[in-house]
């Protein structure tokens, strides 16, 4: 049995002034209107790049019946590209938001978990050793169907700092 809360709505300020929170499902279905709403407004196709863990049933039983309540025709709902996720050890996804604040990634050095201290630490080259990794994955289909761990991306990392010439003497 569904219950009818009637209509809803809400003022969110943009001047910085509120906040608005909402759950998964809802800021999934708003991201996929706005990126819609773009589509019209900058004459443009707009894609999302997400985990695949959104694709499948989320797509089809949350996104799909979303846009579709909100008027947004298919031919206007943003192109989906689903990319491997990053697993912890467990092989959980890595989920920095989640389970930072309570200690569970204590473990990972924290350039995985603040891309700050990654450049800090390393420099804008190592954005060049994942984007080459990241190429791969497009280059070859295969390596798009799977999971990589945060221990795979570390040995990608170590072969970067390896790899790098030690810093002249000044």
């Amino acid at each position: 049995m569904y219950t009818d809360h009637g209509p809803y709505t809400e003022h969110v300020p943009v001047d910085g002034g509120g906040w608005y929170d909402a759950n998964t499902p809802v800021r999934s279905i708003q991201k996929g209107y706005l990126l819609a709403a773009e589509r019209e407004l900058y004459d443009a196709c707009s894609v999302s790049a997400d985990g695949a863990d959104w694709g499948g049933a989320w797509h089809s039983q949350v996104l799909a019946p979303g846009l579709a309540t909100l008027g947004v025709p298919p031919h206007d709902w943003p192109v989906s590209v689903f990319t491997p996720l990053v697993v912890d050890r467990t092989g959980g996804k890595l989920s920095k938001s989640l389970y930072v604040a309570n200690g569970a990634y204590a473990d990972l050095p924290e350039l995985f978990l603040n891309l700050d201290v990654l450049l800090a630490e390393h420099g804008d080259q190592v954005l060049d050793t994942l984007w080459a990794e990241v190429s791969r994955w497009a280059s070859d289909p295969q390596r798009l169907h799977r999971s990589y761990t945060v221990d795979y991306l570390a040995a990608l990392l170590n072969e970067h700092l390896a790899a790098r010439p030690a810093p002249r003497a000044a």
